[in-house]
């Protein structure tokens, strides 16, 4: 599921290149493997809106 919608996700700042939540909220611990990681921050996303 989060793999499916990280390419619609788009940053409210053009410094926000990634979900960073999914890295460092502990409840994603579990799920997000060093190759989830990876690919987070690699999956073309939406254009920055301001």
């Amino acid at each position: 599921m989060i793999e499916a919608a990280l390419p619609h996700w788009h940053g409210d700042s053009p410094h926000r290149i990634a979900p960073v939540v999914l890295l460092t909220d502990p409840a994603f611990r579990e799920v997000i493997t060093p190759a989830r990681a990876r690919r987070v921050v690699t999956t073309p996303r939406g254009e920055f809106r301001e």
